[in-house]
């Protein structure tokens, strides 16, 4: 098709390509050729400037329906939708005999009707809201999303791109959640909210896979990436620190600032964490707590079958102190340098260990220390 000039459209909020395509008499195919800078069809964004050849579709014009076998968006439409892809729904509910009323591109009660009356026709749920098998029901082909896409775990102050996505499928879907601003405050929660519930899922105002899958989105499930899973307690200090402080974090948990000092909010956090995935309360984060986070725990390798099992206690040096010094910050006691030297700082540290484990607090390590620090003793 020959075009004269072409002009500068900016994309409204919940408009697709074939919207686009469907407005200014054109193909998708022809605006992708225009817009070679758009890799996904199916994803546009409010403020987005496009390319458009300069002949907007008038108040009656007749849809364009796709070519045989050529693909199409199919948005989810219900009552209450409006634009060209309702005014194209109303073309193809027409032309198979049924009447929406007006061909206005307002879905209301009479669109609904026909819609209803049409998949009753057709064998197909009988709910009113157009979807990928009734779109398919009136021919259209549609344009299969692509295969996976990250599902990342959202919820009330989540800001950035994702949230303007989870935004745009909400819209798509005849759910309000605002401005599509990319911050997922009350309104975009509430949203969520009433789509879960239109689903029949979970109504906690989270967006995890679940909630992403009935939205539509195919999602990417990377392999699980074994990471090491030490014992961590008010008082660890360190990266695993910052890492457990990331992960309280992106669930929801505030532990404070995040800095590497496991204190009495991040050990807060903890206790509310476990609290609310039904885990052992005890703000301390073990192999449970890390997995209930989203971590693969590697697998610590089996202790050796036996060891000399020394006593040990302050003044002692040398290997076996070095071994104990080492067991210790494992199992997430500092005791200091590990140097091979039993001073004060690795008293303290077992005689922490030991009250944790409920030995007698003596500071001294003999047989039933080392056994609680994981060692079979010779």
């Amino acid at each position: 098709m020959e075009r004269g000039a072409i002009m500068n459209y900016v994309v409204k909020p919940g408009e697709t390509l074939f919207d686009i395509a469907c407005m200014f008499n054109t193909t998708v195919e022809e605006l992708l050729m225009l817009n070679p800078q758009i890799s996904d069809p199916m994803c546009l964004f409010p403020g987005q400037v496009i390319c458009v050849p300069t002949q907007p579709m008038h108040p009656g014009m007749p849809m364009p329906t796709p070519m045989p076998g050529q693909a199409a968006p199919c948005p989810t439409l219900r009552q209450g939708s409006t634009g060209p892809s309702v005014v194209h729904l109303q073309h193809l509910l027409t032309s198979h005999g049924f009447s929406p009323g007006a061909i206005d591109g307002i879905f209301g009660p009479k669109t609904e009707a026909a819609v209803i009356a049409f998949q009753q026709s057709r064998g197909l749920l009988v709910d009113g809201i157009v979807g990928v098998q009734t779109w398919t029901a009136l021919g259209v082909n549609c344009m299969t999303p692509p295969p996976t896409q990250p599902c990342p775990t959202l919820r009330q102050g989540s800001t950035g791109p994702d949230v303007v996505r989870l935004q745009q499928l909400l819209t798509s879907h005849g759910f309000s959640p605002g401005a599509i601003d990319g911050i997922f405050g009350p309104k975009t929660e509430a949203a969520v909210i009433a789509f879960q519930r239109s689903r029949g899922l979970l109504v906690d105002g989270i967006v995890g896979v679940q909630t992403w899958s009935a939205l539509g989105v195919n999602c990417m499930t990377p392999p699980p990436h074994p990471q090491p899973c030490p014992t961590l307690r008010q008082g660890s200090t360190g990266p695993d620190v910052v890492r457990l402080q990331q992960l309280l974090t992106s669930h929801g948990f505030s532990p404070g600032a995040i800095d590497g000092i496991f204190g009495p909010k991040t050990e807060a956090a903890v206790i509310a964490f476990q609290r609310s995935r039904g885990l052992l309360v005890d703000g301390i984060v073990g192999v449970q707590t890390w997995t209930a986070l989203g971590v693969t725990c590697t697998t610590p390798p089996p202790p050796p079958p036996t060891q000399p099992c020394p006593t040990l206690r302050m003044g002692s040096r040398g290997p076996a102190v070095r071994e104990l010094q080492t067991l210790l910050t494992s199992q997430g006691f500092s005791p200091g340098p590990i140097d091979g030297i039993f001073g004060s700082k690795t008293q303290a540290a077992v005689i922490a260990f030991q009250k944790s484990k409920g030995l007698v607090q003596d500071g001294i390590v003999g047989i039933k220390t080392w056994t609680a620090l994981g060692v079979k003793c010779r």
